[in-house]
């Protein structure tokens, strides 16, 4: 397994990437300081799944273990284990602007969408200059390296909330090439280990790309396919709702709740075309509703308790209460954090024209944040029967309301969240987001076709009942 190396006598061999200048060890120690204190003061969920004892061992061996010099993303690298201590799935760190900025103008990347199922890694969609590896092949390794240890060594890198990898790896199923840009650099060409089903395993070398070449060649082969949350989109498409007025049910998608994005790159305010959507469900007769929320990756809490309201049969709560940190120096949240106001919070009653059929919920790793919560609020009051997979986030507790830090010599970027959601009380932290009633892993095979089963599961129990 690859492993960073940390030794002042063996820095030679760590790698540099791009233009960007090697740190001393004073300028590294002052950033991890700068950071480690910045958490302290803001950040209300710090000790959720670690002790303050635990986080403080960790800088304190991060300090202590620092080579003569760094560059700024083995830095990153360096740093970003933390991510698996915090555990929380808004606390993000990113490499420097300008050293993007100079990988994205200046160098080359892994040109394949992967789909991890959790064993395998698989080619989702191949934007490489030749179509000499099909979609749906099974990666073994890349330059030589296994696929699990990559797919391993990048989740322990990553943000999560608790102990669930859904949401990582949903990130790494979408943006695997910048991650691994991030750990392994910027080869000029990939050895590619592969096999078509139980078949022999190959090898082929596949030559990196600019990220200009990757986008000239996924919109030529795959023009329908939106590859980012706001690029590629087209507008009206934020919010879908088609009914079947024969068979009396509806799909109704929400891709977002976040109101700036629904408003300038969908061109559809949230209330107002919610509002739309409920109305001609009502008029079209419609008995069963399937709802998908996968993919969501959140915004704002208003709009998730408006879609309640639409959808609830019993008064709900949302978000039971918030906190902040009050004492930054006492050892357990209990006593760092005080309550305090937040949005959405007490109870709320349905709307008198709320949808009142059968409601079939989709999920997946990608329904994060304010999805996730709507999910939880759905489970919780059994309002629905929800399919798919785990959610990104924890049903009971979150943070969010994050402020971006820059660390002032490396100047890599950290988002800190300054705000607790209490979603749901719980004894325990069940370390997961919400689990479905009905759990659906799609397969390469049909992912590769363009199907989708889990919305056929749900499209069959709208058919034919459970």
């Amino acid at each position: 397994m690859k492993k960073i190396l940390i030794v002042c006598s063996l820095f030679s061999c760590l790698r540099v990437f791009g233009q960007d200048a090697p740190y001393s060890t004073a300028q590294l120690k002052a950033d991890l300081e700068f950071l480690h204190a910045a958490l302290k003061k803001s950040h209300p969920g710090l000790y959720s799944y670690s002790t303050k004892e635990e986080i403080d061992a960790q800088f304190n061996s991060l300090a202590a273990q620092l080579p003569a010099t760094m560059s700024g993303l083995e830095f990153y690298e360096y740093l970003t284990p933390l991510c698996a201590k915090i555990k929380d799935g808004h606390t993000l760190f990113n490499p420097a602007e300008t050293v993007t900025a100079y990988h994205n103008e200046n160098s080359r990347f892994f040109p394949f969408k992967i789909h991890w199922d959790g064993i395998k890694m698989f080619v989702a969609l191949n934007y490489a200059a030749t179509d000499e590896i099909d979609n749906g092949a099974e990666i073994v390794a890349i330059n030589e390296t296994p696929a699990f240890e990559i797919i391993e060594y990048c989740l322990l890198r990553m943000m999560r909330d608790g102990e669930s990898p859904a949401y990582p790896i949903w990130v790494l199923n979408n943006w695997f090439n910048e991650y691994y840009s991030y750990f392994y650099g910027h080869p000029t060409e990939f050895a590619i280990h592969y096999r078509l089903g139980k078949g022999p395993i190959q090898t082929k070398t596949i030559q990196a790309l600019s990220k200009k070449s990757i986008f000239e060649n996924r919109s030529k082969r795959y023009p329908d396919q939106a590859f980012s949350r706001t690029a590629d989109q087209k507008e009206g498409n934020g919010l879908v709702l088609k009914i079947d007025r024969e068979l009396k049910y509806a799909i109704l998608t929400i891709k977002d709740f976040d109101n700036t994005i629904l408003e300038e790159t969908y061109k559809q305010p949230f209330k107002k075309t919610i509002e739309q959507y409920f109305s001609q469900i009502e008029a079209g007769g419609v008995t069963k509703l399937i709802l998908d929320l996968r993919n969501n990756q959140g915004g704002d809490v208003e709009n998730g308790r408006l879609l309640l309201s639409w959808l609830m049969n019993v008064p709900f709560q949302l978000v039971a209460g918030y906190a902040k940190v009050n004492e930054p120096g006492e050892t357990t949240e209990a006593k760092r954090n005080k309550p305090c106001k937040g949005p959405e919070m007490g109870v709320f009653q349905p709307k008198s024209r709320a949808f009142k059929g059968e409601l079939y919920v989709l999920i997946n790793g990608g329904s994060f944040s304010n999805s996730g919560m709507v999910g939880a609020a759905l489970q919780f009051y059994k309002r629905g029967l929800l399919i798919g997979e785990e959610t990104g986030g924890n049903q009971h507790l979150l943070c969010g309301n994050e402020e971006i830090l820059l660390l002032p010599n490396t100047r890599i970027s950290v988002a800190i969240p300054t705000l607790q959601y209490q979603i749901r009380k719980a004894d325990k932290l069940s370390g997961h987001g919400v689990i479905p009633d009905i759990v659906i892993k799609p397969s390469i095979r049909e992912l590769i076709k363009g199907g989708d089963e889990i919305l056929n599961h749900a499209l069959k129990l709208v058919s034919f009942g459970k």
